[in-house]
Order: structure tokens, then C-alpha cells, then sequence
């Protein structure tokens, strides 16, 4: 592929992150659809939020951002809903939705190498409300289509918590996630089996999304941090999608416990499952979701413990827990949030023993950009001595998400990295532009 001179892009990155607010400044922004667990993370929704266009009912309990594959599911998509066709899908049970992504990052200094690449997936998933489709209470289903190319700057950086998480090298086509999920008891026990993704299948719960490591305010490269150092704990060895099962109950309003059980002979875009189970993960959370500083600004704090055995190594454990706090809502529904996270493992792959990152978005922060979000996060690993060079590599971001129409966002990122891969290698500064179209 062709490439800008170093010092062209590097200047056209900062342009685009110092404008885009001013870019959209044109869009009101007005919101339609869904309202989504990542569009509560502010707060209970408004009156007109709260008028959906997708039906009611037990089939949708368990929905979050992820399921949708974007934080705001409008309908008033690029074809216009699919030309009209894609609300006579969910009256039916059937809620469809296709998203592209194009990233582009340099790598401007320190690492292993500068260099700058482009890389891009797409999603296509689909929902399937068996309650609605065929009678049975509780039930529903998700398949996820999906493929990308290149592996971006990941490999020019160097380091252990890679800066860009959603790169997934040239996989043409695949089908990444196919699950069947079943609610009992009034949707007080949740059960998901199937080839699923512990981090990403989460579930809804009284606004938030939980179980397993899910951060309202990042967990997902796709729409939030690109760095995967804030996408999950990484103290926590988390396979990519494969065949498992995990379950949620609620025993008491507010408070759950959820248990994973995966495979770790795992390939998300491949189904040889001839040696799986041969290697295993098994994780146990518990936490809360709680309005505790007020009637309106939600918190959810959870602790975890996780067992993994690894091809030829010993197995590991480890334990991880996180907190996301509201402290601010405004008039229009967004506000200020933090969060933080902590690991710790005694054995892990990649060599982090100890975890830790803390950072805070802001959503409607600019006038009239209700829908868009400004977040900052540091991210530091731990890595033991002699393996490694370094004692740790740390990893610093700062993006800007403006909803430019509602079917598309532009998210320019600034990151940092220190002492890539644990190693000798220079401190690194990369920058980058993420492009979502929802058709």
C-alpha cells in the first residue's frame, strides 16, 4: 500500500484529532433507536430514549452494546434501515446489522520500527428472539459473521498489550460467535452456550453490562479504547472466541454471580474442534450494581478468580477485579464516568504478573454532541525479571469519538507507550483514526 511521508501523517493525525469536535459540530446528534447498555453507562434513559423500536419481551433481556455491534443501534442507518426491510425483520424477531470499520495508525516513533498501516472487519450479526420466532419462553440466538484484513502497527510497536485490539490480520470471512441463550426464573439465571466470547457475550444488568471482566467504559477496541491494555484485565489470559458455556444468576436484586467454562484450543474463524477441551479456562465472578453516590449515578463493582491450563506450561490462576463509577450526569443524559481495574496472576502466557489501569470518559462533553465521548486511561503491566528488560510496559490513550450522522463516527486516538514489550526499546508514540459505518 502507498504510504504518507512521516511528517505528513503525523500532522494530519493531529489535525483530525484537535477538529473533530468542529468537524460535527454541524450534527445535533439525536438518538433513535434501542437504548444500550454503553448508552445507560450515563445514566437511566430519557422519555424519548425509552420509545424503542424493536419489540418487548423476554428475548431481548439479555441484549448489549455488543449484540448490536455499536453503542447507539440506530435504525436510521445508511440504507435507511435496509430500505424499510430490517424493521419488518425485528417485528418478526429477527434484528439484523452490518458494520465496517477502517483504522488507521502510525507508529511515529520508538518501538521496534516506525511504520504506519491500515487494517479494517466488519460484523455482520444477527439476533434471533426464539420466543418470538417460535414459542419459546426465555430463549434467544446470535450468530456472528464477520472477517478483516491486515494486522496493523501491532508488530512495529512490539508490545505486550497490543495498540490496536481490533486488528485480526486477512480472514476473509468467518463465523466468529453462534450461541443459544436461556433465561429462567424471570430472567433471575441467564444460561449462553455455543462458541461464544467470554469478554464480549455479556449480559444486561439493570442498565450495566457484566460477567466476564466487562468494563462499561472500555471493552470494546470497536467503539472505545483501541489499546487492548483497557479493552480487558491482561493479567487474565482470556482466549478469542470458542466453545463454552456461561451462565449469570441473580440471586439478590443487584448482586450476581456468574461462572465461564472455554475452550482454550481456540481459533475464532475456524471449527477443528478435534482436540478441544484439551486445554480449558474456567472463570467466577461476582459483583454489584449499585446507584450508591445517587438515585441516578450508577456504579458497578466486581471481583473475579480465573484457572487455565496451557499447551506444554504449567497451569495458571489468577485473581482481577474493576469498579465504573458515575460521578457527573447532565441535563442531556451523558456526564463523567471513571473506572479501574487490577490483576494479578501467578502464571500468564505473556509474562504480566501484576495489572493495573485507571481512566474516566466524558460523554456530551462539547455543546449540542450529546452522543459524543472523550476518554483518557493508563494501563501499566508487570512483567518479572529476568525475562524481561523492563520491569513493566506501560500504555497511555486518549481518544475522541464524534458521531458525525447516525450511521457514522469518526474516532481520532493519541497513545503512548512505555518501554514496548517489556524490552529495550524506545518509548513509542502512535496515532490513529477509526472510521465505523453502520449500513
Amino acid at each position: 500500500m502507498s504510504k504518507l511521508p512521516k511528517g505528513r501523517e503525523v500532522h494530519c493525525a493531529l489535525i483530525l484529532l484537535l477538529t473533530a469536535p468542529v468537524l460535527a459540530s454541524g450534527q445535533d446528534g439525536v438518538q433513535e433507536g434501542t437504548v444500550t447498555v454503553e448508552s445507560q453507562a450515563a445514566g437511566p434513559a430519557s422519555s424519548s430514549e425509552a420509545k424503542r423500536d424493536e419489540p418487548q419481551g423476554p428475548g431481548h433481556s439479555a441484549h448489549n452494546r455488543d449484540v448490536y455491534l455499536q453503542s447507539h443501534p440506530e435504525t436510521d442507518t445508511l440504507t435507511r434501515d435496509w430500505l424499510g426491510f430490517g424493521r419488518r425483520l425485528r417485528d418478526r424477531g429477527v434484528t439484523s446489522t452490518l458494520n465496517l470499520w477502517v483504522i488507521y495508525q502510525g507508529s511515529v516513533t520508538g518501538g521496534l520500527r516506525t511504520e504506519d498501516e491500515a487494517n479494517g472487519l466488519y460484523w455482520f450479526a444477527n439476533h434471533f428472539d426464539l420466543e418470538r420466532l417460535l414459542g419459546l419462553p426465555g430463549a434467544e440466538a446470535f450468530v456472528l459473521v464477520e472477517g478483516g484484513w491486515n494486522e496493523g502497527i501491532n508488530s512495529s510497536v512490539g508490545a505486550l498489550m497490543n495498540v490496536n485490539g481490533t486488528a485480526v490480520g486477512d480472514e476473509p470471512i468467518g463465523v466468529t460467535r453462534l450461541w443459544y441463550d436461556q433465561s429462567l426464573f424471570d430472567a433471575r439465571l441467564r444460561v449462553r452456550l455455543g462458541k461464544l466470547d467470554m469478554t464480549l457475550d455479556n449480559f444486561e444488568c439493570h442498565g450495566r453490562s457484566v460477567a466476564i471482566d466487562a468494563m462499561p467504559y472500555g471493552n470494546s477496541p470497536r467503539t472505545q479504547f483501541l489499546d487492548s491494555g483497557f479493552v480487558n484485565n491482561a493479567s487474565v489470559p482470556f482466549p478469542a472466541a470458542a466453545l463454552g458455556a456461561i451462565a449469570l444468576a441473580e440471586p439478590v436484586e443487584r448482586w450476581y454471580v456468574a461462572a465461564a467454562f472455554v475452550d482454550r484450543q481456540s481459533d475464532a474463524f475456524g471449527w477443528s474442534y478435534s482436540d478441544a477441551f484439551d486445554d480449558w479456562m474456567v472463570a467466577v465472578e461476582t459483583g454489584v450494581v449499585l446507584p450508591l453516590l445517587s438515585p441516578h449515578l450508577t456504579g458497578s463493582y466486581y471481583v473475579g478468580y480465573w484457572y487455565s491450563t496451557f499447551p506444554d506450561t504449567p497451569d495458571g490462576q489468577g485473581v482481577y477485579l474493576g469498579v465504573a463509577q458515575e460521578l457527573y450526569r447532565d441535563p442531556g443524559g451523558g456526564g463523567l464516568g471513571l473506572f479501574a481495574r487490577y490483576g494479578w496472576a501467578d502464571r500468564n502466557p505473556s509474562g504480566i504478573r501484576h495489572y493495573w489501569s485507571v481512566g474516566g470518559q466524558y460523554r456530551g462533553l462539547v455543546p449540542r454532541r450529546d452522543d459524543d465521548v472523550l476518554a483518557l486511561g493508563w494501563a501499566q503491566a508487570f512483567t518479572p525479571a529476568p525475562a524481561f528488560r523492563a520491569p513493566f510496559e506501560g500504555t497511555l490513550e486518549l481518544y475522541y469519538r464524534a458521531r458525525l450522522t447516525q450511521w457514522l463516527h469518526l474516532s481520532p486516538h493519541v497513545q503512548y507507550i512505555a518501554n514496548p514489550g517489556s524490552s529495550e526499546a524506545d518509548d513509542a508514540w502512535a496515532l490513529g483514526i477509526r472510521v465505523q459505518l453502520t449500513l
